[in-house]
């Protein structure tokens, strides 16, 4: 199957029937790319050898050729992704080469990249709010009470405890975390927001630079953007492949209203 990421990323994933591995059940392996794909020749039906890089995250190692079968089939990568939107490989300026995955460049208009970039903005690294992981995502998203990055501080909290599973003190935990989480530094904001190439230092060399929110909120208007990407330059840690991201992310109408409301609702300190 293919999974889409928060930047766009289309990985294809690996279905394999569940195996203990380092003392935990693994039922889903990576497989990075579709050049990784071709290169092992990985196909359906297959029998892997199976490894946890770094103790963490499974991935295939090698097929197992002895046991494959006659009429084994190739995966046929897709051409679109699970939103329907086109996906490309982008030239990278760094390497000067594409790059070896594909991606959705539709952003919040994807759907799968928007929950996945809902799951990034409240994570530990980002907002931290505690009870609002990625399985609660996908539950207030399949429920219509989280689509957009606003929504988690507008929810409707008498809704959530009529849920199944949500009682009276939970309920009250997450909108305790969800209150507290309001209160964040500009370098986790900057994090927060899930631009592509803009890690956690990448996030607080730019929060160095621009000091408030004020001032980092007039990358949102068109008028002073290139002269202030034009003076991130200089900065150290910050090179042609953050700077050209973030002229790609706040050149979309679509990010600026997301961001914008967030603001709203937020004291960036």
């Amino acid at each position: 199957i293919i999974q889409v990421g928060r930047t766009g990323a289309i990985t294809p994933v690996a279905k394999i029937e569940p195996v203990t591995v380092g003392g935990v059940v693994v039922s889903n392996a990576t497989l990075h790319n579709e050049d990784e794909i071709e290169r092992k020749d990985v196909r359906i039906g297959d029998t892997i050898i199976l490894q946890r890089a770094g103790d963490v995250i499974p991935q295939v190692v090698s097929v197992n050729l002895s046991k494959r079968k006659q009429q084994s089939k190739k995966f046929i990568f897709p051409n679109k992704c699970l939103c329907g939107g086109k996906i490309q490989k982008e030239f990278n300026i760094s390497t000067n080469k594409e790059d070896a995955v594909r991606r959705c460049n539709k952003g919040y208009d994807c759907s799968f990249i928007a929950k996945e970039r809902l799951k990034h903005i409240v994570s530990k690294e980002a907002f931290n709010i505690d009870g609002l992981g990625k399985k609660v995502i996908d539950q207030f998203w399949k429920l219509k009470l989280i689509k957009n990055p606003s929504d988690i501080f507008n929810l409707d909290f008498n809704k959530i405890k009529n849920i199944d599973g949500w009682g009276e003190l939970s309920v009250k935990n997450l909108k305790l975390a969800i209150n507290t989480s309001k209160n964040i530094s500009l370098n986790r904001f900057i994090y927060s927001i899930g631009i592509r190439h803009i890690g956690q230092e990448n996030a607080k060399i730019l929060a160095s630079f621009f000091k408030n929110i004020e001032q980092f909120s007039n990358l949102l208007n068109s008028a002073y953007r290139d002269e202030i990407l034009e003076n991130l330059r200089d900065l150290d840690g910050i090179g042609e492949t953050q700077i050209l991201s973030l002229k790609n992310f706040f050149n979309k109408n679509r990010n600026i209203e997301i961001i914008k409301n967030l603001i709203k609702n937020l004291n960036i300190e």
